[in-house]
């Protein structure tokens, strides 16, 4: 009560509140987990609820952490974009908790569908925060990051109704990006290029995927021809596309496409081809 009555001035005594009931509710935690057995002397779920929202301080995220466990999963929906909203924010620490807790809170992936579907509008908060920090490590080829960046953009795609990032100019900047056979000519990007493109494939076939169709041929192409180690690669994004687009935009280059694997298949004929 003496904090919501002034914040500032009593902030000190509502962070040792909290770590108070951290240290007498915890029964029993891992790391994994966060605590796993509780006091029955304390109500985690109602003490949360009377001191989660806002998520305004790093302890509060890291008491999220915690305890979530212990937690009603509807009362986890609530708090997830709190938690996206201070990814955002301009204290370290605090986004550090933030995305702790998010990747915590989203390591199930039941739990993922159900928060993605009650909150439809939490790709595109996670989208407008992370592209910006996205966007330096290709543009500056921080080639460590990469592999990670385009899983993260996968999945977050991947999560996404079909024909919705068509006309979305951060998903279509990124396309023209990701094309670039360089990024391919690395073996750690392959796999997750190559899952990317086919999420691309999928949701968008139809759209910006049509205006660029020979060039994705082209990477098919590079990694049939080029990589002995990824050539399943090149046949899995042909695959997507003989699957998500009408035969008729592929007729064209149906003859180009069996010369390919044709030639391929005449150089080396390994088991996983066959």
């Amino acid at each position: 009560m003496e904090y919501l009555q002034d914040p500032i001035k009593n902030c000190l005594k509502k962070d040792t509140c909290i770590f108070l009931v951290l240290a007498l509710a915890s029964k029993s935690e891992t790391q994994k987990f966060g605590i796993t057995k509780t006091s029955s002397f304390i109500s985690i779920p109602a003490f949360y609820a009377i001191n989660s929202l806002p998520l305004i301080k790093a302890d509060c995220l890291k008491f999220l952490l915690d305890v979530r466990n212990q937690i009603d999963r509807h009362v986890l929906l609530i708090s997830v974009p709190e938690c996206v909203r201070y990814l955002s924010s301009n204290n370290i620490v605090v986004q550090t908790y933030a995305a702790h807790a998010i990747e915590r809170l989203l390591l199930n992936s039941s739990k993922l569908v159900l928060i993605v579907s009650k909150n439809p509008g939490l790709l595109d908060q996670f989208a407008q925060i992370l592209f910006p920090v996205f966007t330096p490590i290709f543009t500056e080829d921080i080639a460590e990051f990469v592999p990670y960046v385009l899983q993260i953009i996968g999945f977050i795609l991947e999560s996404r109704s079909s024909g919705s990032i068509s006309i979305a100019d951060a998903y279509r900047a990124l396309f023209q990006l990701i094309l670039t056979l360089s990024f391919w000519d690395r073996s750690g990007n392959i796999p997750a290029l190559s899952r990317l493109l086919q999420t691309y494939i999928e949701k968008a076939g139809e759209t910006i995927v049509l205006e660029k169709l020979t060039t994705i041929l082209g990477v098919f192409q590079h990694l049939v021809s080029q990589s002995k180690v990824h050539d399943h690669e090149g046949f899995a994004i042909l695959n997507s596309l003989i699957i998500n687009l009408p035969a008729t935009y592929l007729n064209n280059y149906l003859k180009d496409i069996f010369i390919v694997i044709f030639t391929r298949l005449t150089k080396a004929k390994i088991q996983k081809l066959i």
